[in-house]
Order: structure tokens, then sequence, then C-alpha cells
């Protein structure tokens, strides 16, 4: 528990950190912009410094704030506190007004955008509310989930390649708004099928929609889980499971199912990210998985994260 403690500070404190980085290097550019705005080297220094250990602590503060709101009081405290310093150290009012409204229009567009992106990767979220579940990701943060810097750095078709072949029918658990489930349609091909399976109807209606205006509707099934159970009567020769078995409240129940999904000789991709999961706990949901008649075959390399390919005994 400790473990897990210290961990998600430093996700959390890393989150902080390439927040004010990025905050620093557009500040730059604005001080750079006119001689009348020039500073020391020494002011982008302790900027990073100090900007990072006030946003850590409006962070941690503001932790369990819905997504905007967190972001808004991270980005006025941050731009205050560091307004207030450079008063002190005797630069003008003036100066100080000005780049405190600069500060905190770079602030908050910048961590909303990281903070959203941490949350939609299971990284820092924390439940808002005792009905809110804080296993499941929500709908909210699909935006994130697909974003272009996301799929930069998690390409599903690189990712997926060599994976899964035409004609199959493939079922990918937890699909989310659809980031790998519509590069899985494009790879099964018009004789394939894929049945994106998801707890939440928003998710899945998203899937419908992107699916439908890249031409994919077709070779895409819409599938609503139950709570405890994937619920698919058919099998499949390919499943995919993408950030969500940490999700799942009993993954010995859910690696049961998954097997008889699953055809003889079937393939099963499981990744989890590194960060929301420690090698403890991946490590003993692969133990669960083989009791299932899961066999690991390799471990497959994913920015970030843990990934291990099995095939069905």
């Amino acid at each position: 528990m400790e473990g897990q403690k210290i961990r998600d500070l430093a996700v959390r404190f890393a989150v902080v950190l390439a927040v004010i980085l990025v905050f620093g290097a557009f500040d730059y550019v604005a001080h750079s912009s006119s001689d009348e705005y020039s500073v020391p080297p020494r002011y982008f220094r302790n900027k990073i410094i100090f900007g990072t250990l006030y946003g850590f602590i409006a962070y941690v503060l503001a932790r369990r704030l819905p997504l905007f709101r967190r972001a808004f009081v991270f980005s006025l405290v941050v731009s205050i506190l560091l307004q207030i310093r450079y008063f002190l150290e005797g630069y003008a009012l003036d100066f100080v007004i000005l780049f405190l409204g600069i500060h905190f229009l770079i602030l908050l567009p910048t961590a909303y955008l990281a903070f959203g992106m941490a949350d939609g990767h299971g990284l820092t979220r924390t439940a808002t509310t005792p009905e809110e579940k804080p296993h499941v990701c929500s709908a909210s943060h699909a935006f994130f989930l697909a974003s272009s810097p996301r799929r930069l750095l998690q390409n599903p078709r690189k990712i997926l390649e060599g994976l899964v072949a035409e004609g199959e029918t493939v079922l990918d658990v937890g699909c989310g708004p659809g980031v790998f489930t519509t590069a899985l349609a494009e790879m099964v091909g018009d004789r394939g099928r894929v049945i994106a399976a998801d707890l939440q109807e928003e998710m899945l209606a998203m899937v419908g929609k992107n699916a439908e205006k890249m031409g994919l509707g077709e070779r895409i099934r819409l599938h609503k889980t139950g709570v405890d159970r994937i619920g698919v009567a058919e099998q499949v020769d390919f499943v995919l499971a993408f950030y969500m078995i940490h999700e799942v409240p009993d993954r010995e129940r859910f690696f049961k199912e998954l097997s008889t999904i699953l055809k003889p000789g079937g393939r099963f991709l499981l990744v989890e990210p590194m960060f929301h999961v420690s090698k403890a706990a991946y490590k003993d949901t692969l133990e669960k998985a083989e009791k299932a008649g899961l066999t690991p075959l390799r471990p497959v390399k994913v920015f970030f994260s843990r990934g291990t390919l099995f095939r069905k005994s």
C-alpha cells in the first residue's frame, strides 16, 4: 500500500513537471519576443523549480476536483504564487500583472490536456464522489484517450502488427472510444469482424460514430458488457485488453470467461499502464491468466506500458 502511494505521488509529480516544462518553453518565447520583457536566465530556472513545487502542492490539494476545475485551480495558484515571488524580487507591478495573465493563459490549456491524458490512461484519476467508481475510466476522458499525442506514442497499427490476420474475428474488450477498434477493423478487412465491447454506452456510441465516418461500420459490432462479465457468446481469434484489466474487480473470473471466448490457439494481448500497475500486480495478473489456460508467448513493447501476448492452450 505504501509503495502504491509513493508511486502515485511520483506519477503526479512527473505530470506536474511536464506541464511546467512546456509552460516554461512557451514563457521563454513570450519573454524573447521583446527586449522590454527580457529577463536573466535565472528567471527561467527559478520558474521551473518553484513552479513545479507550487504546482505539485496545488495539484495534490485539488486532485479530487473534476478535470477542468482541477486545471483551473492549478493554473491560478501557480500563476499567482510565481508573480508574488517576482514582485517581491523587485519586478515592476505592471510587468507582474501582465505576466500573471500570460502565465495563466499558457498554463490552463497545458494543464487541462496533460491532466486529461493522465486521467485517461488511469494514472492520476481520483474518485470525486462516493458513487463514482475509481476503477472505471469515465467517458468524459474519451477525447484524451483518442488524442493525437496518444496515437503518436502508442500507434495501434504498430502495436498490433503481425498479431491479427485478414478475415479474423477479434474482440476489443474495454474498447473505450475505439482507438484500437478502428485499427483492428482495417486489419481484418471486409471478411473480418471486430466486436467492440465496453461497459459504458457513451463509449460505444463514440465507436459507432467514428466507425461510420471511416466507412468501417459494417465490420464492427457494438456490445455492452455487464459489470461482472463480458457476455460475448461467439468465439473469436484474437482478444485485445488494453489498459482495462486493472479496472476489473474479479480478474480470475474475467480470464476464465475470456478463455471460453477464445478459439483453440487464439491469441490474447494484455497491456497495462506501467506507472499505474506495479511489477508485482502485473505478475499476479499474468499468473491468473495462466491459471485460466492462457499461455504467455512473449512480452510486447508498448510505450510506458507492460504488455504480454498469450495463446489459448
